[in-house]
């Protein structure tokens, strides 16, 4: 952390809020009096003033607490700087400094204006690509079902209005990947109200705005979670990858979800091998998963989502089978009417409402992990699961 740019970028925040208090203090209080114009427009004008001003005083708390917790990293890291410089050198005062430098274009513009897109840049953090993570990044164990029927009993518990594992088994075939087709669902389509935003969309428009720059600057736990709500908000609408790798590794829900795939994709190449097939590819159907993510970050990335498996299989004349499989994960990243975020409470109809004026779009999604499964065809719940 380079600490005179983040105390440099604090001031700056904490100006915004400033900045945005003023507006809503003086500019729109003014907006407000009814001594110096009357009727129906002026009470409709003071109406939406007021929403204005309300919007504008939360962006310059969010701004403020921003500002707080920026300043308090620093001390930390002054306080462990010191600590370690003390510790190399008894006899060397601290200088600070080190580390990681803040990501640049951080600051906002609270001026007015038309709104502008917005840039990813989120901090990584542990769960970074695979390639970046080093052995502390290791995926852990598979913790697969004991047997199929325990793997039968654990899927039909965790789908209860279906598909069934009967179901599922039915749906495998012999076959190159063949991806399903997906319905999402749409709840503010794209520019469906182009045209007629209010001063309160811009004003909520830039507090959300102050919200992904503070989390970019200071929570690098959400690096996936931002990254896609900056996506979300350039409007470009293009598909994005996410590493599923990497969410397998931090989410045990997403891990229960993939395991129970791999599972059933094993269960599925036992059946087509017992039928005498000994090199093959399959690919199987979809189904919606029931384990919604545990983490703030997954949650925000890929909440609920659809998962489907292909792989390729080779069983060698001892019956030892080797299966390569690919579980595929699915998603459309936008936001649902009446809904709100888990961890902050948030409605989702704020967010849905710039899609439906274009200035955000939804976009499609995905992520896979790649597993190599090996068994024997005579005791097939006895398997061994490795990453390639």
């Amino acid at each position: 952390m380079v600490t005179d740019e983040v105390v440099h970028l604090g001031g700056l925040i904490d100006g915004g809020s400033d900045r945005s208090t003023d507006i809503g203090t003086s500019v729109l209080g003014q907006a407000c009096r009814e001594d110096i114009w009357r009727g129906v427009d002026a009470d409709r004008f003071r109406n939406a003033a007021r929403e204005v001003r309300d919007l504008l005083n939360d962006v310059a708390e969010q701004l403020e607490q921003q500002a707080r917790v920026l300043e308090e990293h620093v001390m930390e890291q002054d306080a462990a700087s010191a600590r370690d410089n003390l510790l190399a050198d008894p006899a060397t005062p601290s200088e600070g400094g080190g580390g990681t430098e803040m990501p640049s274009g951080v600051v906002m513009d609270l001026t007015g204006g038309a709104p502008a897109p917005t840039a990813g840049g989120a901090e990584p953090d542990q769960g970074q690509p695979r390639e970046n993570r080093g052995d502390d990044g290791d995926a852990p164990p598979a913790n697969l079902p004991a047997d199929e029927e325990a793997a039968r009993r654990e899927w039909d518990a965790m789908h209860p209005d279906g598909p069934t594992w009967d179901e599922m088994m039915a749906q495998y075939r012999e076959g190159a990947p063949d991806r399903p087709d997906f319905e999402w669902d749409d709840d503010f389509p794209f520019e469906s109200k182009k045209g007629e935003e209010t001063l309160g969309d811009r004003a909520s428009w830039a507090r959300w705005e102050a919200m992904l720059r503070g989390g970019q600057a200071a929570r690098p736990g959400l690096d996936d979670a931002l990254a896609f709500y900056a996506h979300y908000r350039s409007a470009e609408g293009t598909p994005m990858e996410f590493d599923y790798e990497e969410a397998y590794i931090e989410d045990e829900s997403v891990r229960a979800n993939v395991d129970a795939q791999i599972r059933q994709s094993q269960y599925a190449a036992q059946a087509m091998a017992a039928e005498g097939r000994d090199d093959f590819s399959f690919t199987g159907p979809s189904a919606g998963e029931s384990y919604y993510p545990t983490t703030e970050n997954w949650q925000k990335t890929i909440g609920g989502y659809q998962q489907w498996s292909s792989g390729d299989v080779t069983v060698d004349d001892q019956g030892n089978a080797r299966m390569v499989v690919t579980v595929h994960a699915e998603d459309r990243y936008n936001f649902n009417a009446n809904n709100q975020d888990i961890a902050t409470s948030e409605p989702d109809d704020a967010n849905g409402r710039f899609s439906e004026l274009g200035w955000a779009q939804g976009f499609d999604s995905s992520g896979e992990v790649v597993r190599v499964v090996e068994w024997n065809v005579n005791s097939p719940d006895q398997v061994t699961v490795t990453t390639p």
